[in-house]
This record gives structure tokens, sequence and C-alpha cells, in this order.
């Protein structure tokens, strides 16, 4: 494996390397995005995989000439992004040149580039045939080994969609209808890992005629292997037909283990308990994701409405954070005190529990018990 200085604040500087070449990349060889696949199978700290476009690339070398046709960026929960862009800082990059020569001269470039300045970062790459995996140098070095060897030994175009761990940890049965007796959904659960804790999320969808119900759910986190490393629970209600009701918790990490997936047990009891609790759709509010200053975590602020003429008490604003497949990644909540009759406040939730940074935060109001 040949070590190589670069850093996120450097991509840019990388975009006048490479160059085209004859002896062009067998059509059959794995792509940067199948290889990408491969490596996340094996590698449960890739947490989700981007695909570089002509308008996310922080290179801009996608599609372009003597640039490359294709890319793939791996986020892992061990380091974090720099920026707002998807690159190597993240984790791991793979790139798809034309030919081996033209990775090889991709690597090079980036090795004497980067070599004489330490303010540059550093990175390690590995070049296999036509395709060049670069990892961050934030990265510890056993970590960026395994990738190597991984990137080196594997078959990088095999089908390993029946062997993904579950980057968001949403349970691989989550998102299925509940039987067909059950005037309920669990729509998705997933969780978000920081500071030793979890925030785990369920959203389960009210599908009866009336409200008031309570809704239990019992969080397993797991490990890649299937080994069950805590529990929490939390009780919430419906407080209207057709709501889409996030039931969250902070649930405890043990030391020095990583959860990869959660599984989520819904009961929901038709007593009446919460009765007196019911009303009109409250709403969902859009967020905007931050990074606060001197903080490795993500925040998001929500304008929040009062959508009724009363003043609103003891409400509860639960944020859903999820990645750009939609995944839930993560989450926060916050209990306003007042919302005044028909107004607005500004609700910061300035510390979400979330590894990388959302594509998006939703939070939802509804009454608290």
């Amino acid at each position: 494996m040949r070590t190589t200085l670069a850093a996120c604040a450097a991509l840019v500087l990388l975009a006048g390397c490479g160059g085209g070449s004859d002896d062009s990349a067998d059509a059959s060889s794995p792509t940067a995005q199948s290889a990408a696949l491969v490596l996340q199978s094996q590698i449960p700290d890739v947490i989700e995989l981007v695909k570089l476009d002509e308008d996310n690339d922080p290179n801009d070398l996608i599609g372009r000439p003597n640039g490359y046709s294709a890319a793939t960026v791996m986020f892992d929960s061990r380091v974090s992004c720099e920026g707002d862009e998807p690159g190597v800082d993240c984790g791991a990059t793979i790139e798809e040149w034309p030919s081996e020569k033209d990775a090889e001269k991709r690597s090079d470039y980036i090795q004497d580039l980067q070599s004489g300045s330490s303010l540059l970062g550093s990175e390690w790459s590995t070049v296999r045939d036509n395709l060049l995996l670069r990892v961050t140098g934030n990265m510890n070095p056993s970590d960026a080994e395994a990738y190597a060897d991984i990137f080196k030994s594997a078959d990088l175009g095999k089908d390993v969609s029946d062997k993904l761990p579950d980057a968001a940890g949403i349970d691989a049965g989550s998102g299925a209808p509940s039987p067909e007796d059950e005037p309920w959904t669990l729509v998705d659960s997933g969780f978000g890992a920081q500071y030793g804790y979890a925030w785990t999320i369920a959203r389960v969808q009210n599908n009866d005629d009336h409200a008031g119900q309570t809704v239990t759910v019992n969080f397993n986190l797991l490990d890649e292997s299937g080994e069950l490393l805590s529990s929490g629970s939390q009780v919430s209600h419906f407080s209207w037909p057709g709501q889409v009701l996030p039931v969250a918790t902070q649930v405890e990490v043990p030391k020095g283990k990583k959860p990869a997936t959660v599984e989520a047990s819904v009961l929901v009891e038709d007593e009446g308990t919460f009765d007196d609790q019911t009303s009109e759709d409250w709403g969902t509010f859009p967020g905007k994701v931050y990074q606060p200053e001197y903080s490795d975590s993500y925040g998001a602020r929500f304008e929040v409405t009062n959508p009724t003429d009363e003043l609103l008490e003891g409400s509860s604003l639960q944020v859903v954070c999820t990645n750009k497949a939609g995944e839930i990644i993560g989450g926060s909540g916050e209990y306003p005190d007042l919302i005044p009759a028909s107004g607005r406040v500004m609700v910061d939730v300035s510390s979400l529990y979330t590894a990388t940074k959302p594509a998006e935060c939703t939070g939802y109001l509804a009454p608290w018990m």
C-alpha cells in the first residue's frame, strides 16, 4: 500500500491530474460502485455510500477530459467530514479510471502534489487495475490497512446485496407493513450514535380512524454479528388519525462496542389512556442543519409554528434525521415550553445524535404526555 499525502482542503487542487490512455480497462471490470459495495459489506463502519456526479464531485473530474469516469465516496463512522461536500476525508473514495496507467498516474500526482506540504493532511492510496482506493489519513493505520487488504484481495465485482450492513442502523425487516389486522404500521427505524449513546427512533403510523392509543417501542441494539449490546424502550401516544409518530429514546452503548443495527418492537394499546390529548395535525417542520463551532457533532434549527389559536404548552418536537437515501441516521428531541397562539418560535437542537452530516432533518410537533 503506497502512502500519499492529501486532505479535503486540497481536493479542488487535485483536479488537474490524470491523462488519457489507449489501454482502456475491460468493460467487464469491477466498477467504483461495485468495489465500494464489497468494501461496505465487509467493513461495518462504512455507513453510507455516495456516488459522485458532475454536481457533487469536489474535484470536478468526473466525466471530463483526463478525468475519471466514476467515483464513490464511503462514509466511515470513525471519522468526520470537514466540509459540506463528499470527499476522501469522509472515510474513503474509490475512483474509476480509463486504465491502470491512469489510476497510477492519479495516485502519483496526489503524492507529488502533497508531499511538500503538511498543511494538506495525508491519505493512503492503493491501485488495483483501473481503480484507485484513497483512504483518509485521519483513519487509524490498522483500519486503513484493512481497507487496502480487502480492496486488493476481494472479488470487487461480486453481488453482495444480501450481505450489506445497514448503514443507517435500520433493521432489515423494518418498514414492512404490520399484519393486516393491526391498525398501525412500523414505517421504519434507525439510530445515530454519538458520545457513547445511541438515539434510537421508530416511526409508527396510526392507520385507525381515531387517536389516543398508547404506543410502546422496545429497541435492541445489535453489533455486526447480531450480538445484543443493549436495550431501551419508550412510551408515547397517537394524537390524531393518520399520524406518523416518531418514538425515540437514548440507549447507552457499552464501552468498546459498535452498534450496527437496531430492532424495533412495537406495542399499540387502544385503552383510551390518552383520549384527552388528541388534536388535529400539528404538522412537521424542515430543519436547517449546521455544525456548531468547536464541535464534531451537528445541529439543526426549526422555525416551528402553532397551527392552533391557543397557547401551546408542553409540546414535543421529535427530530428525525435521514441520509440521502431517506434512511434514519439519528436525531434528537426538544420540548418547547410555550408556543404563542397562531405564532411561531425558533427551536435550536444544537446537538444531534448522528455520526455523519444528515441530508435532511424533520421536526414532528405533537402534544407531550
